[in-house]
């Protein structure tokens, strides 16, 4: 197996406003080619941490290495414009008095214009579009138009920070495709921030949870999902809820049953525990002695999301086949999905 470049190497970074901990020791470290996530709520420190790797901001302590040459540590500082690397804003940042051939190869250092923007305008899919301005271009267009930009000064690294924020949510599932494919095709590594986990799964590599300025979990977007290591995790990776239970060896004892776990030996026997359910755990059946209670329902257009009440009140959320025809108020049974295994963490 051949090992990857490292681009990027970011060793216990921190940085305070006045009393507030923005990044708290963060150390992650990213490879040629690969595109990472940084998911998190507002105030977080995502966009603090991409300002300090940029060095818009400069680190209490900590090091940042930028392809193997150190860029910031306690003697060394050096200038964003000398790192390396391109940033994708929010509002894309583009010369409204410039076409969008002039605004691709404004910074572009080399005398092959035409190779560079030819092969740039292919790979962004903005053929034909040269010589329109950015006013004349839909919001999607634009944000190709600024990476494409970014592209031309062949950084080491690109910086996007909550890119696609601006555009409707109709448009944000096909231009994510593209940016996806873009970065792809440029094997250039990217850090990508973002609220967002549909974007961060669907564009990433690997994603950083970040929670109060630390890294909750670094994995890939399915690890996240399937093995959050902490409640913070489990929550922003996806919809989920908690149930109480009480471990016995590799099962938990709930409501619900006896459900298998993931990890079996982290709790000895007798352990009170809260189990993280997504709505794809339980399969519903309609039962007259059910002692679960349909409560309601939400019809997205391609699926059903009923949320059903525990006897024990708590309602989980639960997704169902399109065509059916349970109602409010219905008994139900839930049972675990075969091939599902829980995650628990103490309440």
């Amino acid at each position: 197996m051949i090992k990857k470049q490292s681009v990027l190497s970011c060793k216990n970074l921190s940085k305070s406003f006045s009393s507030t901990l923005a990044v708290n020791n963060v150390s992650l470290e990213l490879f040629e080619g690969e595109t990472l996530g940084v998911l998190g709520s507002s105030g977080c420190g995502k966009t603090t941490l991409l300002r300090l790797i940029a060095g818009l901001e400069t680190p209490d302590k900590g090091e940042i290495q930028i392809s193997n040459s150190i860029v910031q540590n306690s003697q060394t500082h050096i200038p964003t414009h000398k790192r390396n690397l391109g940033m994708v804003f929010q509002d894309y940042a583009l010369f409204p008095h410039m076409t969008v051939k002039q605004n691709i190869l404004f910074g572009h250092q080399s005398s092959n214009h035409t190779n560079t923007l030819n092969h740039l305008l292919e790979l962004t899919r903005l053929n034909g579009l040269a010589d329109r301005f950015p006013n004349e271009l839909s919001g999607g267009q634009q944000q190709r138009v600024a990476l494409a930009r970014t592209l031309a000064t062949t950084p080491d690294l690109i910086l996007m920070d909550e890119p696609l924020s601006n555009l409707d949510a109709s448009l944000r599932k096909d231009v994510r495709k593209e940016i996806n494919e873009i970065l792809v095709s440029s094997k250039t590594a990217c850090i990508f921030v973002t609220h967002d986990k549909e974007e961060a799964f669907t564009i990433s590599d690997r994603v950083a949870v970040m929670d109060d300025g630390h890294i909750e979990q670094l994995d890939p977007p399915d690890k996240i999902y399937f093995w959050p290591e902490s409640k913070k995790v489990a929550i922003l990776s996806g919809t989920c809820e908690f149930i109480p239970g009480v471990i016995s060896d590799k099962i938990v004892s709930t409501v619900l049953g006896d459900l298998p776990l993931r990890k079996s030996n982290e709790f000895t026997n007798g352990t009170k525990v809260s189990v993280v359910t997504r709505p794809t755990d339980f399969e519903i059946t309609v039962s007259p002695k059910g002692d679960c209670i349909v409560v309601d329902k939400k019809f997205t257009g391609d699926e059903n999301i009923f949320s059903i009440q525990l006897p024990t009140g708590e309602n989980l959320q639960c997704k169902h086949k399109i065509h059916t025809s349970l109602f409010a108020g219905l008994k139900v049974n839930l049972t675990a999905n075969p091939h599902t295994k829980f995650t628990a963490f103490l309440p």
